[in-house]
């Protein structure tokens, strides 16, 4: 199952965002969350450098992958495009896929997102989620920016494709992909399911 890990937002944004922390647990799961905190106070990360993030980065991946049973492990969290310096820093060979989609259809999206779980949702830690019109153009706009000043810096590691491609699986698209990221086609549909 695919879920968003928001790990980046809770280690390397300047704002606290409970969301992200819990979220970040939750894509660890009980036992594997309870071991990352181990390793987060062995290590003195309550106030930590830089230095320390990226080897916190590290061993969280790692646990992710044991969650998981794979050697390769997807996070579909958007605004990791913010943090694309760092996830290859950390991760030199790592793979940047990255989704266009109409800004119109992701604004619904969000908008569906608030409705559906509108009981449960904290605006002051979905804050993104309840952005008007206008100031979800200029969030996408930023990621957008971003995605393109990846492609440019490093053409090797990041894919840019069009939702609805990804989604009507595309044949040609989807045989991109898994050169693009070195597995079997099957693989590919395997995860899309």
């Amino acid at each position: 199952m695919l879920i968003e890990s928001f790990y980046f937002d809770w280690a390397f944004s300047k704002f606290q965002n409970k969301l992200a922390g819990d979220c970040a647990n939750a894509f660890l799961g009980e036992e594997f969350s309870g071991k990352f905190n181990e390793i987060f106070l062995e290590n003195n990360c309550c106030n930590p450098n830089y230095s320390d993030l990226l080897v916190l980065t590290q061993n969280y991946y790692q646990l992710a992958t044991l969650r998981y049973g794979s050697n390769r492990v997807i996070d579909k969290t958007p605004s990791n495009i913010f943090y694309w310096k760092i996830i290859l820093e950390v991760f030199p060979n790592a793979k940047i896929i990255f989704s266009t989609r109409p800004a119109l259809d992701v604004y619904a999206s969000y908008k569906k997102r608030i409705q559906a779980r509108k009981n449960e949702l904290n605006p002051n830690n979905t804050e993104w989620l309840f952005l008007d019109c206008y100031e979800f153009s200029v969030f996408y706009n930023q990621i957008l920016q971003a995605a393109v000043a990846l492609r440019t810096a490093y053409k090797k590691s990041v894919l840019i494709v069009e939702y609805d491609r990804l989604i009507a699986r595309e044949p040609r698209l989807l045989s991109q992909l898994a050169d693009f990221i070195g597995c079997s086609l099957s693989q590919i549909y395997s995860t899309l399911d």
